[in-house]
């Protein structure tokens, strides 16, 4: 693989990794703080909502804009969210509602930078190599869900929840600064000057008219 997508491969190791921890402090410390599981839901309704919503549509403004942008541009934000929201834990000033608005927010950007990172592969693989590197993206993903997962209560444990977001805040950064050494070309849109709204509708007419999407 070549350079490019080692460094997207290790950017999002380590954003991954962190971002699974976050979520096993943030669950320790509701729980810890407010002993109320609804409160709990809704900490992860803040945190799914705003992506299901705007993933509706983020894809066409991923394809209209530059993707390097997207992809620096929300990892940067959110190092800087969970930092800033670290400090504020550690001079105790954080609440329930504050942690609801930075889930939504960290949300807002996933919305746009998930669904980027597919798009971005096949521009820094070539051709015959995209299916070895899909493989690989999606095996990170999984690795980081297990082992996040299960290290997650341990480094809690070890560290406490502020150090969890110091460091998932750090990945974040990290992972910005690795993406942002890479290549990434701009989307080809074949002369097309069609609105937001047009791709929009565009790719949901597509949608309907293929069955088998529509089932999955």
């Amino acid at each position: 693989m070549n350079r490019n997508f080692k460094l997207l491969l290790a950017g999002q190791a380590a954003s991954q990794v962190g971002d699974k921890f976050h979520t096993i402090a943030l669950a320790f410390w509701v729980l810890e703080t407010t002993g109320s599981s609804g409160k709990m839901g809704l900490v992860m309704a803040a945190s799914l909502v705003p992506a299901l919503v705007l993933g509706l549509i983020s894809g066409a403004f991923i394809d209209r804009y530059s993707r390097k942008a997207i992809i620096v541009g929300t990892d940067l934000i959110r190092g800087g969210l969970i930092l800033g929201f670290a400090w504020a834990m550690q001079s105790g000033g954080v609440g329930f509602y504050p942690i609801l608005v930075l889930q939504a927010l960290l949300s807002v950007n996933a919305a746009f930078f998930d669904p980027c990172i597919p798009a971005v592969i096949p521009g820094v693989v070539p051709g015959e190599d995209l299916a070895r590197a899909n493989a690989m993206h999606q095996a990170v993903g999984s690795a980081a869900l297990i082992g996040g997962a299960a290290l997650g209560g341990v480094a809690v444990a070890g560290l406490g929840v502020v150090w969890i977001f110091v460091l998932n805040g750090i990945s974040f950064l990290v992972s910005a600064g690795l993406e942002s050494l890479i290549e990434i070309p701009r989307a080809d849109r074949g002369g097309s000057r069609a609105s937001l709204v047009s791709d929009i509708r565009a790719g949901y007419r597509y949608l309907a008219a293929h069955r088998p999407l529509v089932t999955v």
